[in-house]
Formats: structure tokens, C-alpha cells, sequence
């Protein structure tokens, strides 16, 4: 299980790089090789974000949905998946500004939008907010050093300014919890924003609750500039190479997926919300 061309860990025009493609094929062959999926299709489908990328429609979201009919073909190798998704012109990266919906702020957004369902925590029962990473392509240090500490805590301080804003305008709009969860939190200048008892929170997340479909796992194999972590994604073919469950196959990622949960109270003394209602 091995692909070596250099130039497909470069960046490109599109959103995303050939090797973050390859290694999500690799690791659904691995998936129907421990018959934890029965095809290859239904594993790229169910355990990697390939399907989210092409078609922009993410499967954990959506109940019943339809197949498209060239699905099975698009999973035939990389090169047909790579194909696929370059043919769409809408695929291409271009560098916009943050939406005005009030929620998205900087490197933060949060969930849910205005007119989308209110989201509940499956643990709580109560209504919540999901804080999200906005990432943007850079060509030096990640947005989320050390460095960029002030920025973050501005985006943070916006954000929750703007939450509480819309509950004041929005009488169903109630929530109580706020979770985050990916990857990402690892880092320490994240940490370093957050509110200390929300960062205590953190548990690392495996299936069930791990969602393959997005890139709070698989954005780890992603360098600022739009090309892939070669650091990360060699030891990870190796590790996948010798899994032989779902919990070997988790554990094969470089970076665990940490979910951090804690009531919104804490974040609006955090970040001094200003709240009249």
C-alpha cells in the first residue's frame, strides 16, 4: 500500500491536494480488508470525506440518500477519485472573505446557523453551540500558533459577543453547552484562548462518536500552504498497514481527535460578554 509520486503531497489549484485523497483510499482498503465494510465503495462513502469533497453533501448529515450512479466507478483508484473531483470547477481554491452570517469570525465558527436546526448534546439533552476551526491557506506559520494568540482571543471575544447577541434576539435560541471537537485542539496556542475548564474537558473520541466524514480527523494530514504533511502521512500508511481492528486502525493516526465540552456561562465570562437579557 504505497504511492509515491512526490507531486501528489504539492499543493494545487483545488481546495484540497491529491495525497489527502490517496490516504483516505488507503485507509477504506484497509477498512474492507478487516471486513469492517463490505466494498470499497460503501467504506469510501462511510469512513473517509471523499463523497463530502465531490459532491459537497456530508453522509453522517443526510438519511436515505441516493448514490449517485458513477460512484462505484469514482472509487476505482485514486486516480479516478482525483479525476472526479478536479472536473468540477467549483473545486478550484480561491481565498474569500468570512461569511457574514454572524458566524463566522477569523479562525472560529460557530454552529448552528441562522436558520438551521438548533442542535442538541447527546450527552446534556440540552440545546448547544458547536464551535468549529476556520482554516485559511497561508504560506507561513498556521494561523493557530503562539504567534496568532491575539487574533484567536478577538475572534473568540466576537464570536460569543455575536451568540449572545442572537439569544437576545431569538427566544429559542437557548444554548447551554458549547463543544469542540477535532484534532486540533492539541495545539497549545488553542488551549491558551479557551477557558481553562472547558480545555480540562477534553476526552479523546473513538467510534461510535468519531465522525470519519470531515476534518476534525483528517485534516491533520494537511500542511497551511494547501499541500500534505508528509511527517504525519508516512508513519500513518505504515500503522494502517499493521492494524488489525477498528481500534488499531483509529490509533493509527498521528494526532487523536479530542472533544472538549463545557457550559457557555464559562465562555461568556471568558471572553467578557456583554449580555441585557
Amino acid at each position: 500500500m504505497s504511492l509515491n509520486n512526490q507531486n501528489r503531497f504539492d499543493p494545487t489549484p483545488y481546495e484540497w491536494p491529491q495525497a489527502y485523497f490517496d490516504i483516505q483510499y488507503l485507509f477504506a482498503k484497509k477498512i474492507v480488508e478487516l471486513n469492517i465494510a463490505p466494498d470499497l465503495p460503501t467504506a469510501i462513502f462511510k469512513y473517509t470525506t471523499i463523497f463530502r469533497r465531490i459532491y459537497s453533501i456530508n453522509p453522517a448529515k443526510l438519511n436515505n440518500i441516493e448514490i449517485p450512479d458513477d460512484w462505484v466507478d469514482i472509487c476505482q483508484t485514486p486516480d479516478t477519485i482525483w479525476s472526479k473531483y478536479t472536473n468540477n470547477p467549483d473545486h478550484l481554491y480561491i481565498e474569500r472573505p468570512d461569511k457574514s452570517d454572524g458566524c463566522h469570525f477569523g479562525s472560529f465558527i460557530y454552529k448552528p446557523y441562522p436558520g438551521s436546526p438548533i442542535i442538541l448534546d447527546p450527552i446534556t439533552g440540552y440545546q448547544k453551540i458547536e464551535l468549529h476551526f476556520n482554516n485559511h491557506r497561508g504560506g507561513g506559520k498556521s494561523e493557530f500558533s503562539r504567534s496568532n494568540m491575539p487574533v484567536m482571543f478577538q475572534n473568540l471575544v466576537d464570536l460569543f459577543q455575536s451568540v449572545a447577541n442572537r439569544m437576545e434576539e431569538d427566544s429559542l435560541f437557548r444554548p447551554k453547552y458549547v463543544t469542540l471537537g477535532s484534532w486540533m485542539n492539541v495545539f497549545p496556542g488553542i488551549k491558551a484562548v479557551l477557558p481553562k475548564e472547558f480545555v480540562s474537558s477534553s476526552v479523546i473520541l473513538n467510534p461510535p462518536e468519531l465522525s470519519f466524514n470531515g476534518d476534525s480527523v483528517w485534516g491533520q494530514f494537511l500542511k497551511n500552504n494547501g499541500g500534505v504533511n508528509q511527517e504525519r502521512y508516512q508513519p500513518f500508511i505504515i500503522n494502517i498497514n499493521n492494524a488489525v481492528d477498528m481500534d488499531t486502525l483509529v490509533k493509527s493516526f498521528p494526532i487523536p481527535v479530542l472533544l472538549n465540552r463545557g457550559l457557555i456561562d464559562i465562555f461568556f465570562k471568558h471572553y467578557n460578554t456583554k449580555i441585557s437579557w
